[in-house]
């Protein structure tokens, strides 16, 4: 799966865009501080543009639907144990 990055910023703060493969975009702005804050994001699978990122803080996940089986076969696998 190609992935392409570009980063921009400044002191302050940079944003983090690009793709995964042909079909699925991203955009996020991380601030600079004490620590390194993800202020905003967002991913869009089934997108031929970057998407804009969202007008509040927060992370915009738009993913292809997952029919009730594949959930089912992922809690059985366990894969929910690892998420916090």
């Amino acid at each position: 799966l190609p992935i392409n990055v570009k980063v921009n910023g400044n002191l302050n703060s940079y944003e983090l865009t690009g793709q995964a493969g042909a079909d699925n975009h991203f955009n996020s702005r991380w601030m600079l501080g004490q620590k390194l804050t993800l202020d905003r994001a967002i991913w869009a699978a089934d997108s031929k543009t970057l998407p804009p990122l969202p007008v509040v803080s927060g992370v915009e996940l738009n993913m292809p639907p997952l029919i009730g089986a594949e959930w089912l076969a992922l809690f059985q696998k366990g894969a929910t144990e690892k998420v916090g």
